[in-house]
């Protein structure tokens, strides 16, 4: 039997957009659109690649506690 490869990957609301914009160290896109562009094409290309990959929302209040 074949053993499944799971992957989480971040997946933000457009209501936070801002506010992710202004604490994230890494560079993000301006619009939430042109992000949720290309997470989608990120995750379509993992699943293509046979991962099972699991939107995992966060919110920037509960990612400073971490």
């Amino acid at each position: 039997m074949e053993k499944e490869s799971i992957i989480g990957i971040a997946w933000f609301n457009e209501s936070d957009w801002d506010e992710w914009k202004s604490i994230s160290e890494d560079e993000i896109e301006d619009k939430y659109e042109d992000w949720l562009i290309e997470a989608t094409l990120s995750k379509t290309k993992l699943e293509n690649e046979g991962f099972i990959v699991k939107q995992v929302n966060i919110t920037p209040r509960k990612f400073k506690i971490w």
